[in-house]
């Protein structure tokens, strides 16, 4: 009786209920003020408190159940919703690479088109060069053209074919025909675009 007059003084101390905690300490107090034994071991109850009932034993077994399902509920939500900002994370990480990797496959394939417009532009001057000098080389002064004919005519009688066949075949030696000059332009940038 002392105990639970204790009791609620202290609820009305606090202006709350008090936790079951406190409740048996206050009890345990008063067990030992009444009793007057020294000894520190924990009593039980008594009248105050009664032997749980199978089926109320049941309902704190089921409702401690309940508890813990949803606490590890909750944390594989946690790791769930961790895993998925992981893969999120991952997901960002590989499409950065990979655009990261086309941007430098698209400088590299800037940087390839623009030697190779500098090799096509090198190679188309040459080339031009080349048939220019060839046709001023080729082409003869007006003045001089029938002096030409009157000097061919003039070899050409004094020589023998046999000989005229082999001089011509050497001026053709010399001569380079815009045909070979592109082979040999195709080739250097062959070989320049293997070294690089």
């Amino acid at each position: 009786e002392n105990a639970v007059v204790k009791i609620a003084e202290k609820c009305e101390e606090k202006d709350t209920i008090i936790s079951n905690s406190e409740e048996n300490i206050i009890f345990q107090a008063t067990y030992k003020e009444s009793t007057g034994c020294k000894t520190s071991t924990v009593h039980g109850h008594g009248y105050m408190s009664t032997r749980p009932t199978e089926r109320a034993s049941m309902k704190d077994q089921l409702e401690e159940q309940a508890r813990a399902t949803v606490a590890a509920n909750q944390k594989n939500q946690e790791l769930q919703e961790h895993i998925e900002k992981l893969n999120d994370k991952l997901e960002n990480q590989e499409a950065e690479s990979e655009r990261k990797l086309e941007e430098k496959l698209q400088q590299f394939k800037e940087e390839e088109s623009r030697k190779i417009q500098a090799l096509r532009d090198e190679f188309m001057a040459a080339l031009q060069e080349n048939t220019q000098t060839t046709l001023a080389q080729t082409t003869p002064k007006s003045a001089s053209i029938p002096e030409a004919a009157k000097q061919v005519e003039i070899h050409a009688t004094k020589i023998p074919s046999s000989k005229a066949k082999r001089s011509l075949s050497q001026t053709n030696k010399n001569y380079i025909s815009s045909h070979n000059l592109m082979n040999a332009a195709v080739k250097c940038i062959r070989t320049r675009s293997q070294q690089v």
